[in-house]
């Protein structure tokens, strides 16, 4: 690989979700903005469904849910 080449990012569900839940630690927030500004990060399906699982936890804990 040369150095104009750029390997591909996976970015982990917790950077994705930083940014999202609210009273996150802004730090780990504009870090994770940060890596997923810097390249376009690859996101694999796994990656999507536990974004979405944990959002809607969240969003049931919120609405006083199960």
């Amino acid at each position: 690989m040369s150095e104009t080449d750029v390997a591909p990012r996976f970015v982990d569900s917790n950077v994705w979700l930083y940014p999202l839940i609210e009273g996150q630690d802004e730090q780990k927030s504009n870090i994770a903005r940060a890596l997923i500004k810097e390249r376009e990060p690859v996101v694999s399906s796994q990656v999507v469904n536990e974004v979405c699982e944990s959002a809607q936890k969240a969003c049931v804990y919120r609405a006083g849910g199960p």
